[in-house]
């Protein structure tokens, strides 16, 4: 369903700043400023006491009710702020006063988000307070994924050592320039509100050290302004004490019993000097106090105010939790330009875990490169980037999103499909630590500046891309870990996520195909993606009960061909798994690894292993006296002669040798029933290598007109009949050749001596000197338990269809309707249609050679 909100932003709006905080870096913590300490008005009563507001001092003289009414909200401070030491603090993300005065966050396992102390990037909350799962040994990489001693948790992984620049601290393998509970060497930790910086404590957000604690000197009462300045009167204000007490009310009103006492007034008013300003009770520098930044209220999320202006936010200062899985599904978009077009997830548009997105494309800047929003997996909307011929590098698309954090998923799933180049389109995960910061926007990108070109890349994964929509799924692990501004590896674990990125390459060929060690280059290609439904895998796990996860797809490793009982472990395409093994068609037997049908094979008749001398039927040998080696008969090399054999005729046919020299021969050796012998030899030279220059064959059937008749053909596809042929031969030697079934396919049961096929299907079951046929491979195909490539073309006056065995046999028997039964269901040939002729022999292109055929018959039922 469509959902009811989308919101659309120009490129350079706040909203459009890629891989920035949005909630931080697109708005202020401003506040009405409420004075302090004005009262309100008495009214009547006998001896009321004047209307100060809750931060007040002074005297009220007024007689009045018996109690005044006035003052400021929450103590006088805005919202966001507490009173703290006589001052209006900044608590929603002030580790030392978070949520309230005083709480203080452990830095660095925590931070302070929306006025609460949560676990900081890189940790996690394991039950008794928030441990680095980067380094601790207990919950390494994961709560309660304990190290064995002597191996170390070294970047959330189990190791034998700590990886290079990570020192070893209790079985933790850290980096004493940045830990604060091992700065500059193990164990010596950093006080709270404190970090490690170049194996140094140093206190964050203003903080002061005094005596190995982190204090604020510009509201502690206990150190004002210094470590050892304590103000008597309880109040500091910018690091000065000032008189009175915080919280007290008006005076004593003195009046009659009724009638109206005068207004309570409330404390000294502040008087600031130059460049500083009054914020209620403080004198601040609003060009560079962090909580008051170009005017009052205005906190800057960083700490830092630079000339009144807070630095729009890279890091991610406080990441959202999502808590739905789906990313999009692009059925928000409204119909704009789609470079233009963002989204909120996670929540409600507006609300506070609401987490804003868009899409964002790149190209090389050749060809006619398009962004568009098309028609996608089950649904209306799929994002697609394509272009007709990229000539540099490619292109890609991506997702920008607010710096998020997913560790309650597994990893990342999408569906795909399209046409790339390589067949592979590679995925980065872009983090806080390992995107670089934009160029153009200073808000937009991460943290990683370096200058080093091996540093700032972001995880990465390559996923395989086909033609039909495809669910692929990627947990974290299998990401190529980022890589940081220093070199070190930040792996994938749901942490800092700014965007994901779908990167679209060219193929690279070598600049001199002649020397394939030197350069390469992008060879000029078309592409086109699309990608919908991405999602984080949720809670339930990766995969389906009954599947395991292999490579990006659920699999069934009990039913998988392509992974039966393991993962890559790929059945023969003539066999099917079942039971997690790879077993032979029904109707077949495994003989010595080959699926054969013992019905009809001669070799293997009856039971594996009992070849026949001749016809093998029912699983029974027919006694032949066809062998090996007879002598020639009736041998004729004149083009256009024949040899009839019982059924069959044997027939020189020089059709190509226009252009060519040589001669074709064929003869006889002999008939025993239905099974014959008989041979071809050849020698061509001259003319083009690539065209047939003969076929001599034999023939069963028409062949423009019909020389023998009572043959059995011809048969309608749609009939339930069986034609089994058996061939045993020794192939040539030598030249260009094929040992092919030739069979045609005619609307006609009686086609005349002028009257063409529509279709030609020809059965390669052997060949040499790298002779191919007509048209380009559309299929693979598995028939009579053997794989085939599938070509298609046309060679001017019909259609030619070509099953080209995985690899060369001299023996072949099975049943010639389970091909026409496949084009059938293809839907490359019609059912109607009439099986008119078989032929058997070899087309030679170049060269001398010779076809001996020991055995050949052709059974019709």
């Amino acid at each position: 369903m469509r959902s009811a909100w989308a919101v659309t932003w120009p490129r350079e709006a706040c909203a459009l700043v890629l891989a920035a905080l949005f909630s931080t870096a697109c708005s202020t913590n401003s506040a009405p400023q409420l004075p302090v300490g004005s009262g309100g008005t008495g009214v009547g009563g006998a001896t009321g006491s004047g209307g100060g507001s809750a931060n007040g001092g002074g005297t009220a003289n007024g007689g009045g009710s018996a109690t005044g009414t006035g003052g400021g909200s929450s103590g006088g401070c805005p919202v966001g702020t507490a009173l703290c030491g006589g001052a209006c603090v900044p608590v929603l993300n002030n580790p030392a006063n978070c949520g309230a005065c005083g709480v203080v966050c452990s830095t660095p396992s925590q931070q302070c988000s929306n006025g609460a102390c949560v676990c900081a990037s890189g940790y996690s909350d394991c039950g008794a307070g928030c441990v680095a799962v980067t380094s601790d040994p207990n919950n390494c990489g994961d709560c309660g994924r304990v190290c064995v001693p002597p191996q170390v948790c070294s970047e959330g992984a189990c190791s034998d050592s700590c990886a290079a620049g990570l020192t070893p601290c209790s079985g933790a393998c850290v980096d004493v320039n940045t830990d604060a509970a091992n700065c500059s060497e193990c164990g010596k930790a950093c006080a709270a509100g404190s970090l490690c910086v170049g194996g140094t404590c140093q206190c964050q957000g203003g903080l002061i050290s005094c005596g190995g604690e982190c204090v604020d000197t510009k509201n502690d009462a206990n150190h004002c302004g210094t470590c050892t300045t304590v103000c008597d009167s309880g109040v500091c204000v910018e690091g000065q004490c000032q008189a009175g007490s915080p919280g007290s009310g008006g005076g004593t009103g003195a009046g009659g019993a009724s009638g109206g006492g005068a207004a309570g007034t409330g404390g000294a008013s502040v008087t600031c000097e130059a460049p500083l300003s009054a914020c209620d009770t403080r004198c601040v520098d609003l060009q560079t106090d962090p909580e008051n930044c170009g005017k009052c209220y205005t906190s800057c999320p960083t700490g830092v105010c630079n000339a009144g202006v807070c630095p729009k936010v890279k890091a991610c200062f406080s990441p959202i939790v999502v808590t739905s899985p789906l990313l999009t599904d692009f059925e928000d978009y409204d119909g704009s330009d789609v470079t233009q077009w963002g989204f909120a997830f996670n929540g409600k548009a507006g609300s506070e875990d609401a987490v804003y997105a868009g899409t964002y494309f790149y190209d090389d800047s050749t060809g006619t490169p398009s962004a568009e929003m098309t028609a996608g997996h089950a649904s209306d909307y799929a994002a697609s980037t394509s272009n007709p011929q990229a000539t540099d590098y490619g292109g890609g698309m991506g997702l920008w999103m607010s710096c998020v954090d997913v560790t309650a998923y597994d990893g990342v799933s999408m569906w795909v499909r399209g046409d790339v180049p390589t067949g592979k389109v590679n995925v980065t995960v872009a983090m806080e630590e390992t995107s670089k910061p934009d160029e153009d926007d200073p808000a937009g990108g991460g943290t990683c500046e370096s200058s080093s070109e091996d540093d700032c890349k972001p995880a990465n994964y390559d996923i395989p891309v086909t033609s039909t929509w495809t669910e692929l799924l990627v947990p974290w692990e299998s990401f190529e870990p980022g890589v940081a501004a220093s070199g070190k590896a930040v792996p994938v674990d749901g942490h800092n996520i700014t965007g994901l990125g779908f990167s679209i390459p060219l193929e690279y060929v070598p600049v001199d195909p002649e020397d394939p060690e030197g350069d390469y280059q992008a060879a000029p290609g078309s592409y086109e993606f699309q990608i919908d439904d991405i999602s984080f895998i949720g809670e339930a796990g990766v995969c389906p009960a009954g599947q395991q996860l292999c490579g990006v797809v659920c699999t069934d490793y009990q039913t998988d061909a392509e992974n039966c009982g393991s993962c890559g472990n790929a059945c023969d395409p003539s066999r099917a798994c079942v039971g997690g093994q790879c077993v032979c068609p029904t109707g077949y037997t495994d003989c010595d690894g080959q699926c054969v049908d013992l019905q009809i094979d001669s070799q293997n008749c009856g039971g594996c292993g009992k070849p026949c001398s001749g016809p093998c039927v029912g699983g029974s040998c027919q006694a032949s006296t066809c062998t090996s080696g007879a002598a020639h008969q009736d041998e004729s090399c004149t083009e256009g002669a024949s040899i009839t054999i019982g059924k069959y005729w044997v027939n020189n046919n020089q059709w190509g040798d226009a252009g060519a020299s040589g001669q074709l021969c064929i003869w006889k050796t002999c008939e025993s029933g239905n099974t014959i012998g008989w041979g071809t030899s050849w020698q061509w030279s001259g003319g083009s290598s690539s065209q047939v220059k003969s076929y001599g064959s034999v023939v069963l059937g028409w062949h423009w007109g019909w020389k023998i008749q009572n043959t059995g053909l011809p048969i309608q596809l749609s009939a339930s009949r069986n034609v089994t042929c058996g061939w045993t031969f020794k192939a040539p030697a030598s030249g260009t050749f094929n040992v092919a079934y030739d069979l045609f396919a005619h609307t006609s049961a009686d086609p005349g001596s002028s009257s063409d096929p529509t279709d030609e299907i020809m059965i390669w079951l052997n060949r040499g000197g790298g002779a191919g046929p007509i048209g380009g491979q559309e299929a693979t195909a598995t028939v009579a338990a053997t794989t085939w490539a599938l070509h298609r073309g046309n060679n001017g006056r019909w259609n030619v269809m070509s099953y080209v065995r995985a690899s060369n046999t001299e023996s072949a028997t099975f049943n010639i309707m389970d091909f026409m039964n496949d084009l059938v269901q293809r839907g490359w040939i019609a059912s109607s249609k009439y099986l008119v002729s078989i032929q058997a022999g070899s087309e030679a292109f170049t060269g001398s050679a010779e076809l001996d055929t020991d055995s050949y018959y052709c059974t019709i039922q």
